[in-house]
């Protein structure tokens, strides 16, 4: 898949990273946040919201994995959640327009001209997530939390819809894990007038 393609691609279709639907819909403090979120998606556009959560895109990003030709969500899976429960059909060429260089391509864990196969991006998920049966995963430390925390690694080819993962633990397209929250959530949410 090119960059066109995935430009025109679905947000709701892509698959988000492990673990997290489940923790969207299971965590109310999370979940609240990313009704929040999409609230101001929704009340004062998609564009602030994506401000407001990427100050800086050249430092933080939406990460989007490609593999195998299926599309995955590596880093920003609450905002696209949120954004997705504020517009149903939005595509990932939407977020690149609402705020420029907020996407970030990878292959199988490789973006061009940052690395290469030989030394393909580790990609973090829960330290929790049984890893046992995933080849080359491992136990390690995510220093992008503060304080640094412990995680599970596994390689930037692995899918996160894998059977190798528990079905707790797979990842599910975003747009049924934004409805997943809403319906979680139905109590919170005032129907719209």
């Amino acid at each position: 898949m090119d960059r066109r393609t995935l430009l025109s691609f679905p947000l709701a279709l892509a698959c988000g990273a492990p673990r997290h639907h489940h923790y969207f819909t299971t965590d109310r403090k999370t979940a609240l946040n990313i009704l929040s979120m999409a609230d101001i998606a929704h009340q004062q556009g998609l564009a602030q919201m994506l401000r407001w959560e990427y100050p800086n895109p050249r430092t933080k990003n939406i990460i989007v994995n490609l593999i195998d030709g299926q599309v995955f969500l590596t880093d920003g899976n609450r905002h696209c959640v949120a954004a997705l429960l504020a517009d149903p059909n939005l595509t990932f060429g939407d977020l690149e327009a609402s705020r420029p260089g907020i996407l970030r391509i990878w292959e199988a864990g490789v973006e061009q001209g940052r690395n290469t196969a030989a030394d393909p991006y580790d990609v973090y998920i829960p330290a929790d997530v049984d890893i046992s049966r995933i080849p080359e995963a491992r136990m390690g430390m995510d220093y992008f939390k503060n304080p640094p925390a412990p995680t599970a690694i596994v390689p930037g080819s692995f899918r996160a819809d894998s059977p190798l993962l528990s079905e707790m633990d797979r990842g599910r397209p975003l747009g049924e894990t934004a409805q997943a929250v809403k319906a979680f959530l139905r109590d919170e949410i005032l129907p719209n007038p």
